[in-house]
């Protein structure tokens, strides 16, 4: 068992099977527009956040649309994604539910947009649990700094201590580990090259949310 009164969860890899529509949302754009992707924009949208894809668009491609439109674009393409395809990893919802049951409190911090991270909590039945949802994105930060961490467990008023973070990442483990926080790693195919490092790094690392059942 483990000592818990709060958990603050990443979304896309973490609780979401979406990981791969954002390895190829910005392929799929470019398709739709007869536009061949390079090594370099085929996977941008993994690493870059949509108004950073738009300005790798015009500048590659030589386009002319305002980089606003693009950006609207692309993020219309990832909120129809969590509103009508997004599927949950398997066993997050009985892992959600022991929590709620259990009393612990439950944040969400992604740096997904909040309305799209909103949708697809709300299709897959999860938004129910979740007391608050933080992006990144209204914070001007990245998760390696701590302080998306820290606003959400703020939010929630659980100690540090106990609170638990549940994330797929590497780079997030290690912010958050570095910063104090007891992290629980859940495996992802695109974080498999760093496996054995979040392995090294997090307090436990599961193939699946059913292998945490058990500590609760």
């Amino acid at each position: 068992m483990i000592n818990i009164t709060g958990a603050v969860f990443d979304m896309d890899g973490t609780l979401f099977e979406s990981m791969t529509m954002w390895k190829y949302v910005g392929e799929y754009w470019l398709k739709l527009r007869h536009l061949e992707p390079t090594d370099e924009t085929r996977y941008a949208t993994m690493f870059m956040d949509t108004w950073e894809v738009a300005e790798l668009f015009i500048k590659t491609y030589g386009l002319t649309q305002p980089m606003e439109q693009i950006d609207k674009e692309l993020n219309d393409l990832v909120l129809n994604f969590y509103e009508t395809q997004v599927s949950v990893k398997p066993g997050v919802p009985e892992m959600l539910e022991a929590l709620y049951d259990k009393g612990v409190k439950i944040c969400l911090a992604s740096y997904t947009d909040r309305l799209q991270c909103i949708a697809g909590l709300k299709r897959t039945g999860l938004f129910k649990y979740f007391s608050g949802v933080f992006s990144c994105l209204d914070y001007n930060t990245h998760k390696d700094s701590p302080l998306i961490f820290d606003i959400a467990r703020e939010y929630i008023g659980t100690d540090k201590e106990s609170t638990w973070i549940f994330e797929d990442s590497y780079y997030a483990i290690d912010t958050c580990k570095k910063a104090g926080y007891h992290v629980i790693a859940f495996e992802d195919f695109h974080s498999e090259p760093k496996r054995d490092l979040i392995k090294n790094c997090a307090d436990y690392y599961f193939k699946s949310a059913y292998d945490v059942l058990p500590l609760l």
